[in-house]
């Protein structure tokens, strides 16, 4: 094995890791699920476009180990999507058919060791529609590794003949950078930081819990989704200007306030996830990799406060929290 494409997992990756053990109290997979409808797919090309990216990617060859290490491995093969075949399916049942199959991809818990970072289905439907079902691992792949790998499949989809840009840096170049700044003076002084930060942080909010089963199986997850009219984001950005309050803070706040709706304790802490790539710049810029790390804000929401003054100081506790980043929160 190449020593230079070995390397610890992330402080990040590693509690997906957890997330997904017996141990965790919310036992649960760390993976993103999508459903793609495509009209007329030439599953031909799709094949093609997906075998491209997984020669291109090194990290859609990438494997997890249970101590915590993170490989490439080289003899993995590309394996084409599993196809099912519904075309003639009685329209009564394909929705409850349908609805199960999702619950059975959705869950499939690719931080496992042995699993493939990327798992590929293709559901044919009547009306000569496919539903492409796409199980992605979170330790692969961030916000921006997601829109590089659907940008390149749909270039490689409609036009196969494209040369994408050639990839010139490794992800396992960000992870030695990453232990070489924690040993810097700045990763110290980060570390320091974090060390007497830690003394007086409060815990997690305190969440009602209902399981129906005993911890040692998968958390039932449910999926809500609400739109924000573009009347609303107006508003926010509004707020945002004339307050100097950067809609990060302002959402970070919202749902900091409305978990404190649900705790037995109104003083808590949350990680928020920020993400290196904008450090690294174009030189990752058709990287895949889990380039995100976790840092951690407090609130109290017992103290008599404006909105406005409570958001404020929560934007400047980031900006300290970020300046101390090279330590993450997770560590």
């Amino acid at each position: 094995m190449d020593n230079l494409k070995i390397a610890p997992c992330t402080s990040l990756q590693r509690a997906y890791y957890f997330g997904r053990s017996k141990y965790s109290e919310l036992y649960s997979g760390a993976q993103y699920y999508f459903e793609i409808d495509v009209q007329n797919l030439d599953f031909k090309a799709f094949v093609f476009a997906l075998r491209a990216l997984f020669d291109r990617h090194e990290m859609l060859r990438s494997r997890f180990t249970d101590n915590g290490q993170q490989f490439i491995d080289e003899n993995m093969k590309f394996e084409e999507p599993t196809i099912r075949d519904f075309t003639n399916a009685h329209s009564a049942s394909i929705g409850t058919t349908l609805l199960d199959l999702r619950k059975k991809i959705s869950s499939y818990d690719l931080s496992a060791p042995l699993r493939r970072p990327l798992e590929v289905h293709v559901s044919h439907l009547p009306s000569r529609v496919s539903r492409v079902h796409l199980v992605l691992n979170l330790c692969v792949f961030d916000l921006g590794g997601l829109d590089i790998f659907m940008r390149e499949l749909d270039s490689l989809y409609h036009h196969p003949e494209i040369a994408l840009d050639p990839i010139s840096f490794s992800y396992f170049d960000y992870l030695r950078g990453l232990e070489a700044n924690l040993a810097s003076e700045t990763g110290k002084k980060a570390g320091e930081f974090w060390k007497e930060r830690i003394k007086t942080l409060p815990k997690g909010p305190e969440l009602p819990l209902l399981r129906k089963g005993p911890y040692n199986e998968p958390s039932q997850l449910s999926t809500y989704a609400r739109d924000l009219s573009a009347t609303d984001w107006q508003k926010i950005i509004g707020v945002s200007k004339v307050h100097s309050i950067s809609p990060t803070i302002i959402f970070a706040y919202s749902f900091m306030r409305t978990l404190s709706l649900w705790s037995k304790t109104q003083r808590f802490s949350l990680g928020m996830l920020i993400n290196d790539r904008g450090i690294m710049g174009s030189r990752v810029s058709n990287v895949l990799g889990q380039f995100a790390k976790t840092i951690i804000l407090s609130v109290d929401f017992s103290e008599d406060k404006t909105v406005i003054q409570s958001m404020l100081e929560l934007q400047d506790q980031f900006k300290d929290v970020l300046r101390h980043s090279a330590f993450d929160g997770v560590k």
